[in-house]
């Protein structure tokens, strides 16, 4: 499907915002934090300049369990050290540090029921760790109105010193704040004559999602640019972190063992047009079933003698190019050695309209009403992709992996069903299987992160139709990662725990990952689905 493509994603809802105070010494902070000599991964810097770490392919300031280690829902961890407020500067610096600052932070506490050690609404841990409303399916380490607690665009709120665990409140209030708080925030200057000057290069006022925004630039400010550990984004938002450890990584298991299966036979398919070999991200033409086919190809500068194959089928109305940019293939495919291709949908008219576009006139990919894979074009394709790459790049025939977005999704388990002895796995974000009649006929939304909570909440479809876009094999069925956000209103999530019930039943190797979101393609799904399907061969 065509996502509505939202604002990119600030990094501002994953690092939590601490009271506005005095300058702290940022280098200080991050020092600190170089004396640690090992690590549970190696890291690297991304293209932006954030440290990843090589095994999780997650963003790595710290680690999970550190202490005032944050890690969000993507497991993207972050080490918050606040920001500087601060006014504008005048016409020429007015030298060296004077003095330090020294600011009492005494505030009368505001709400009653954090204090009373109750909250709105009752609190479960996920299963990564975060508190989640029972009520609001939302990420709840404060809640919404308290003091020093942001909450972002999808209503997940942070808090930069935890949050508050607490039971339901009763009924009505206890009562009036009994106590009120006074911790002094005193701290020495740090060595930047600006910030401890008060002032900085331009006025910041914060918006209505309680960020740091510069008047002039009209970007996140959470520290300046060229400050030391000042990291700003791909969109110039700036943020302050303390640093990361500069760390060595563990000893490399050794490698599993190789398939027992035999190689499936050569295969017959026919197409014209190579594949190129240059490194990096390349467009080339095959042309397969009398269609000339666009495919975009990503090969890592790492590649192995014989690298994994992944297959990357791109939603309704979207481009192969466009795919490789949603799921960021230039850091997966650099972090695990793994080559990906992927190619752009026909045009389909009305005449061709099938369970996922009742209407057609679209790009999108055949599925349901075709499934012969010696018919179908876009199957053909898949094979011919297959056979080109084991000869021009020399891919593991045993690592083959399709995966898909939306209606890619509903194409990568098409090929995982109808070429199961030549794919090893596959991976699905916001498709599904589809037990009713058209794909728009069940339009449930929930608020859980787990399909057995969803299934009891009100709204949960019950279709009972034939399993589109293809049923199950009974056995020989290939293991799966199913990505999904309750919250889609474009594909259902219904879908996706239609898809969990069925390979359960069949006993089909699969995990599913529930995230808070949209129907949008993550930068997250790739790592976190290559973390599970890495494991399998064909």
């Amino acid at each position: 499907m065509t996502p509505s493509r939202p604002t990119p994603l600030r990094r501002w809802a994953l690092l939590l915002l601490p009271a506005l105070a005095a300058c702290s010494d940022l280098d200080s902070v991050a020092r600190s934090r170089q004396a640690a000599s090992s690590c549970p991964e190696a890291v690297r810097l991304n293209a932006r300049g954030e440290p990843v770490g090589v095994t999780s392919g997650k963003i790595r300031y710290c680690w999970p369990g550190e202490a005032n280690c944050y890690c969000d829902s993507w497991g993207d961890c972050y080490a918050q050290s606040g920001y500087i407020a601060c006014t504008p500067p005048p016409a020429t610096d007015a030298g060296a540090d004077a003095t330090a600052d020294a600011a009492s932070d005494a505030r009368a506490d505001a709400d009653a029921a954090a204090d009373a050690g109750v909250c709105p609404e009752a609190v479960r841990t996920s299963s990564r760790g975060e508190p989640i409303g029972v009520t609001s399916g939302k990420v709840r380490y404060c809640w919404p109105g308290m003091t020093g607690c942001v909450c972002d665009s999808w209503g997940d709120c942070y808090a930069g010193a935890g949050y508050v665990a607490c039971t339901p409140p009763p009924a009505t209030d206890a009562g009036a704040d009994a106590t009120a708080d006074a911790a002094s925030d005193a701290r020495a200057d740090a060595t930047d004559a600006a910030a401890d000057a008060g002032v900085c290069p331009e006025m910041v006022r914060l918006n209505t999602r309680g960020e740091p925004v510069g008047i002039t630039s009209g970007k996140v400010r959470y520290c300046w640019p060229g400050m030391a550990y000042c990291t700003c984004d791909a969109w110039n938002d700036c943020y302050a972190q303390s640093g990361y450890v500069a760390c060595t990584p563990p000893p490399v298991p050794p490698p599993g063992p190789a398939s027992t299966t035999p190689a499936p036979p050569t295969d017959p398919v026919t197409y014209s047009g190579t594949l190129t070999t240059a490194l990096g991200q390349r467009t080339n033409t095959l042309t397969v079933a009398g269609y000339a086919r666009t495919v975009y190809s990503y090969v890592p500068t790492n590649r192995a003698a014989r690298p994994p194959l992944v297959i990357a089928f791109h939603g309704t109305d979207l481009w192969g190019d466009q795919m490789l940019a949603n799921m960021d293939a230039l850091n997966f495919a650099e972090q695990n050695g793994v080559v990906v291709l992927a190619p752009d949908a026909r045009y389909q008219d009305a005449a061709h309209a099938d369970f996922n576009r009742p209407a057609g006139n679209a790009r999108y990919w055949e599925t349901a009403y075709n499934t012969n894979p010696d018919t179908n074009p876009d199957l053909l394709l898949t094979r011919a992709l297959i056979k080109e790459a084991t000869r021009a790049l020399n891919v593991d025939i045993d690592r083959v992996y399709v995966v898909g977005f939306s209606n890619g999704g509903f194409m990568a388990l098409t090929a995982a069903v109808t070429l199961r002895d030549r794919v090893a796995g596959f991976a699905e974000s916001s498709a599904g299987l589809v037990p009713c009649a058209t794909r728009p006929d069940c339009a449930f939304r929930g608020t859980a992160l787990s399909c057995s909570t969803l299934r009891t909440q009100s709204g949960y479809c019950a279709c009972s139709g034939a399993d589109k876009p293809i049923a199950l094999p009974t056995t020989g069925g290939r293991p799966g990662f199913l990505w999904h956000a309750p919250e889609d209103t474009t594909v259902s999530v219904y879908y996706t725990c239609t898809l969990d019930a069925r390979m359960t039943s069949r006993g089909i190797p699969h995990r599913v990952q529930l995230w808070s979101g949209e129907h949008y393609l993550t930068s997250s799904f790739m790592p976190n689905a290559w973390s599970y399907l890495r494991a399998y061969i064909r």
